[in-house]
């Protein structure tokens, strides 16, 4: 079945009242349908407030999802080199601004492997 506006914040709803601790993370193609809504109605002249009221989601979301570029970990491939690492200090920043300097190139990636 095709997403459209009523399916979302019927969706929505259901997420929220599933679970009392926290509600369950967004399907990918509720995400999609979101943003394409969003897209298509602030080209319009709506707000970005207004269209996240109409879905049902707050506007920090909204803003998320709009811009994931920015947001979140992601996936690197770490291989290893021939020239010498003796020395590097190498910077992980974290999506909350956290950022860790390690010495090596071994560091980094226990580093990065303990965080998922």
């Amino acid at each position: 079945m095709e997403m459209d506006i009523t399916r979302f914040r019927e969706e929505s709803e259901k997420r929220k009242k599933t679970s009392a601790e926290k509600p369950l993370p967004y399907k990918a193609e509720q995400r999609l349908f979101a943003v394409a809504y969003a897209k298509d109605k602030m080209d319009k002249g709506e707000s970005r407030i207004s269209v996240g009221k109409a879905l049902g989601i707050s506007d920090a979301t909204l803003i998320k999802w709009m811009e994931p570029h920015s947001r979140g970990l992601r996936r690197v491939r770490v291989s290893k080199e021939e020239a010498s690492t003796a020395g590097v200090t190498i910077s992980i920043i974290m999506p909350d601004g956290i950022r860790v300097e390690v010495l090596g190139v071994e560091s980094a990636i226990a580093i990065l492997r303990g965080i998922g």
